[in-house]
């Protein structure tokens, strides 16, 4: 049996998890699967049901949230590798930048792959600028990419027109349990523990907290339906990952509407199968989407689908009449649609009946997982051998930090040098940490127990905000630093251990991490910390001061003759 190495960059349980943890328990039998994901509380019972099986799961670090190392951290993708020794890789990917050092990875060492685009969103013109010609080297890379669906690989197209590797279009699949017969008493019990009657409707609105998804357009919709149809009996249940910010904002949104009594937020599940059972309509006002998987799993439970006019849900299947205008050809229509396509299906048990049957007849034709698992079967085993040449533990030549270099941290490979994870993606200028907690990490090429790391930098502070930040190398404390305002400083730390190391771990602290919106800067809602330009790193105090001296003096030479500073 060849051994697969499932890569997924989804760390919130999301639709690309989803297609990944699908795909490693149903080639179980015909691979040997190692599954590779960050981990995370929303993925804890995947992981575990995973390992049940007798899948292997690897940690990793590079993720969706954080494109820039998964674009550009080839010591972690090499580790990775190095890690599992796989025959070939299948990357389940949430977009088109995700794990492109693997990708590059694997090409260099001659491990066959396929990569399995999800998403094809964030490829906006300045984001393309900034990694698109990775991106097309990685497609290219590839032993075949697969897309989700037509519109997604007609997306891909228009966008990376570079491409010229093997593509194909594989649909995702539902699981059996989507497809069976809805259980009353468990359904009547879900629906009390949600507060929802037997007599009301219940809406179910799946999906990440982002604007994206819409939940925002939902609400509006629900409040207008309420206004105009009096006492309604329909009650709205958002379910999905949300990040702190976005929570408050949904509740904030919820109580402005005065819609507390019939909207509830109960975070991500994994019981989505007994929500679609407990549930009469399921709406999904997305402004983008490639190919959804619950609105096929609502299919396949037989519940109709209020989509937004979008060619993703419209290859699926779903019924021309409950798609509302897409956001973002008009807000507005889109909203006055959805409150009136609500209001209708609430009134209609028998039209929510015979569309559920519908679109239930589709899904069995089109969607079940054993159609999904043998085509990649099929691709997976049409895939040339690897040569058997072990892989080594380090990329040959190593990847060692130059002592004395200034990087840039504006540039996202001297960026990927010595940032891991906690950072989010590079700016015109540098890169903010992001979050309570943020990492740096690099390896020298000879032991020292001395050192100096000095960053130009500026903190996200403000009268009134001081952010404090405590600062460790190797474990121990090195720095203590607050910051009153958001003037550009230079800041060392200095390092001295007991015995010579050649690998350093620096860790930032932020106990109390604040976002632009919060200092009502701009809409950014990002939990910010420092923003970092440039770094560089010296051995030992009296060895930086005289490299820096002699630099200084190399350089003044070449002035003085008229010739270039190499």
């Amino acid at each position: 049996m060849a051994k697969v190495l499932v890569v997924v960059d989804d760390d919130v349980g999301g639709g690309a998890f989803k297609v990944g943890e699908r795909l490693a328990l149903g080639m179980a039998h015909v691979h040997r699967i190692v599954f590779a994901c960050r981990w995370s509380p929303a993925t804890e019972a995947a992981r575990e049901g995973l390992a049940r099986a007798g899948v292997g799961i690897v940690r990793i670090w590079a993720h969706a949230g954080e494109g820039m190392r998964a674009t550009w951290d080839r010591d972690g993708a090499w580790a990775l590798l190095a890690r599992t020794e796989p025959d070939r890789i299948l990357f389940v990917d949430s977009g088109v930048r995700s794990s492109i050092a693997a990708k590059e990875c694997a090409r260099d060492l001659g491990v066959p792959w396929i990569s399995i685009v999800n998403a094809v969103d964030g490829a906006t013109p300045a984001a393309l600028r900034l990694w698109g010609a990775e991106a097309t080297r990685a497609a290219n890379a590839a032993n075949a990419n697969v897309f989700v669906s037509t519109a997604a690989l007609a997306e891909f197209q228009r966008l990376f027109p570079g491409v010229r590797a093997s593509s194909l279009v594989v649909t995702n699949g539902v699981p059996d349990e989507f497809f069976g017969p809805t259980d009353p008493q468990a359904r009547s019990q879900l629906r009390s523990e949600l507060g929802v009657g037997d007599d009301e409707v219940m809406l179910l609105l799946p999906g990440r907290l982002e604007p994206r998804k819409g939940q925002h357009l939902a609400l509006e919709a629900l409040a207008r339906q309420r206004a105009r149809s009096g006492a309604s009996k329909v009650k709205l249940v958002l379910a999905g990952y949300g990040a702190d910010e976005a929570q408050r904002e949904l509740h904030e949104q919820i109580r402005s509407r005065e819609l507390t009594e019939v909207v509830r937020y109960i975070g991500p599940r994994n019981d989505v199968s007994l929500l679609l059972d407990a549930c009469d309509i399921v709406i999904m006002p997305s402004s983008s989407e490639s190919d959804p998987l619950v609105s096929k799993e609502a299919m396949a439970k037989g519940r109709p689908v209020v989509a937004s006019d979008l060619k993703a849900f419209r290859e699926q299947g779903h019924d021309d009449a409950l798609l509302a205008p897409a956001p973002e050809d008009s807000p507005e229509k889109t909203v006055a649609a959805l409150a009136l396509l609500i209001d209708d299906l609430s009134r209609d048990v028998t039209k929510r009946g015979e569309i559920g049957r519908t679109l239930h007849e589709i899904a069995e034709r089109r969607y079940t997982m054993a159609l999904m698992v043998d085509a990649y079967v099929r691709i997976l085993g049409a895939l040339p051998e690897r040569s058997r040449e072990a892989i080594p533990s380090r990329e040959r030549g190593g990847r060692f930090l130059d002592i004395g270099r200034k990087l840039n941290l504006a540039d996202p490979q001297h960026a990927a040098l010595v940032l891991k994870d906690g950072w989010s993606n590079v700016e015109s200028d540098g890169i903010w940490s992001f979050g309570p907690r943020s990492r740096l990490a690099f390896e020298l090429e000879r032991p020292a127990s001395e050192l100096s790391i000095t960053m130009k930098l500026r903190a996200l502070a403000a009268p009134g905000r001081v952010q404090s930040f405590e600062v460790s190398a190797n474990g121990r404390p090195a720095a203590s630093w607050s910051f009153a305002n958001r003037k550009r400083v230079t800041k060392t730390i200095r390092i001295a251990l007991p015995r010579p190391q050649r690998r350093f771990v620096i860790r930032l602290s932020n106990a109390d991490p604040t976002s632009p919106f919060e200092l009502g800067m701009n809409d950014d809602r990002r939990k910010l910390g420092l923003y970092v330009s440039s770094l560089r790193v010296a051995v030992g105090a009296r060895r930086w001061r005289f490299d820096h001296l002699a630099s200084s003096i190399r350089r003044a030479i070449c002035w003085w003759r008229g010739t270039r500073v190499v």
